[in-house]
């Protein structure tokens, strides 16, 4: 898209500024969702100093209390697939700020153990329906050259979310961490009624004129032309048109320019979990123990979380200037030789090579523990993490987004369920170290299927990515047809 009219850049860059404050605003919901996922590290230790009544926090009450939040995540996918379909991106994420703030009460007030999990799966519930409709709303509000750093957003607020629960929870027990993250959805449910709807639904809803002020609002109609701003709507139009006609029955979806997609972004979603980052954050505290670091956990926490937010905060900015593969392909190699060493570690430490080497050596290795995991979430954050969303909301075709969308979000959830819920199990059952070569196997698992799936989307219009698999099964079709004319010939 080309900007003719206007002779200052001030103008263009405020479109873009709009943009940003409008996915930021967004965003919210997933610090809220990072809040969350974090909540169980600093919370559980609290937990043991600070009896929850009278009942005893066991490892399998842990284990329920860290993973019941994956559990209402994964419920809350068919849920608001349906909302973010027919009742739009927008008002969907408004429709669940409140019980997010009723699941964080519900803990900082409880004082037996159901009503705290109750409170934590609500809150997983409604941090999983953020992680939904949020890459599709920025998605859509999105203009191509920038919609890579628009929905790194995800990640950065996510992080962020993360690192603020590890330092407030340094501070505060359990049930005062729990009230002050209410405010995070209360922050939504105050900015969220001034972003626009996305121009995208608002044409799907027939409200033409709506969708025509959403979109100059959001492109800067004082620097674009009005031809541009109806070439791009019409573009939408065109492409919603297209979806319509090709609503698929079940057998369509096995068609290549519709599977294929839906497949990709399911495998980038299962490999994206299973690399352990859900246990990693849920337990770090305890890997630190386990591990004999120099530094206690909530340091520890500390600066695992702040490496995060600048590791995500990197990959928003090269997204859109390398491109998704070579960042995800980085992220994936970095990870597996990170939790190869930390499986490494633990496996000198379980076995009988602990006691035959020296205790400075040993020494010297308390280390490495901290060491891998900060490469890990380097490695997690400019790659695999961010971009996982983001493809979703990229890849998905327009027909079957709200739909594939949640079936994607209900597996990643189904897979960081079963990794934080085993997490401990598995431990005890096999060792530490044989968790994370675990990990590794399916890290490079993701690296071989990443390299030979995933198409680059960089600078790509989401009506340019779906023609890229039309265009695979045309040339499919058109090359079988050859084949078979050449054997009637």
């Amino acid at each position: 898209m080309s900007f003719k009219i206007g002779s200052s850049e001030k103008h263009y860059v405020s479109g873009k500024v709009k943009q940003f404050l409008v996915a930021s605003v967004a965003s919210i919901g997933i610090f809220g969702l990072g809040n969350v996922l974090a909540y169980t590290s600093p919370a559980l230790p609290s937990m043991e100093n600070n009896y929850l009544g009278n009942e005893t926090i066991s490892t399998e009450i842990k284990s329920w209390i860290a993973s019941i939040a994956m559990l209402g995540a994964l419920i809350s996918s068919p849920v608001a697939g349906i909302c973010v379909d027919q009742l739009g991106r927008k008002n969907s994420m408004l429709i669940f700020t409140a019980p997010f703030i009723l699941g964080w009460l519900l803990i900082s007030n409880s004082h037996k153990l159901h009503v705290l999990l109750i409170g934590r799966f609500l809150t997983g519930f409604c941090g999983g329906a953020f992680s939904l409709a949020v890459p599709v709303y920025i998605s859509e509000i999105s203009e191509p050259k920038i919609r890579g750093a628009l929905t790194s957003l995800f990640q950065v607020m996510m992080v962020l979310g993360i690192l603020f629960t590890y330092i407030v929870g340094s501070y505060l027990p359990w049930n005062d961490l729990a009230f002050i993250s209410a405010f995070v959805p209360g922050l939504s449910l105050f900015l969220l009624p001034f972003v626009p709807q996305t121009p995208r639904y608002l044409l799907r809803s027939g409200k033409s004129m709506q969708a025509g002020r959403s979109l100059h609002w959001l492109r800067n109609s004082e620097y674009i032309s009005q031809t541009e701003l109806e070439i791009e709507l019409l573009q939408i139009e065109q492409s919603i048109e297209d979806s319509h006609e090709e609503t698929p029955k079940f057998i369509d979806v096995f068609k290549t320019h519709l599977l294929k997609p839906i497949v990709i972004s399911l495998s980038l979603m299962v490999f994206r979990q299973m690399s352990g980052f859900h246990a990693i954050i849920f337990f770090i505290g305890g890997i630190f123990q386990a591990a004999g670091s120099p530094l206690d956990s909530n340091t520890s926490s500390t600066i695992v979380g702040s490496v995060q937010v600048l590791a995500t905060i990197v990959s928003s900015v090269l997204v859109d200037r390398l491109g998704r593969r070579i960042l995800l392909v980085s992220s994936q190699i970095v990870m597996i030789l990170s939790l190869c060493g930390l499986g490494a570690f633990f496996f000198i430490k379980e076995g009988e090579l602990h006691h035959r080497l020296d205790a400075v050596y040993v020494g010297y290795l308390r280390w490495l523990p901290l060491l891998c995991i900060l490469t890990f979430i380097i490695g997690f954050n400019i790659g695999v993490g961010p971009l996982s969303w983001t493809l979703m909301g990229e890849l998905l075709p327009p027909n079957v987004k709200g739909a594939c969308s949640s079936i994607s979000t209900a597996l990643a959830w189904i897979c960081a369920f079963l990794v934080t819920k085993n997490f401990d199990t598995v431990a005890l059952a096999l060792g530490v170290s044989s968790c994370f070569w675990i990990f590794s196997g399916f890290g490079f698992i993701g690296l071989i299927s990443i390299y030979l799936t995933v198409p680059e989307t960089k600078g790509k219009s989401l009506e340019d990515i779906q023609q890229i698999f039309k265009k695979k099964e045309v040339g499919h079709t058109l090359s079988s047809s050859h084949v078979i004319s050449q054997q009637h010939i």
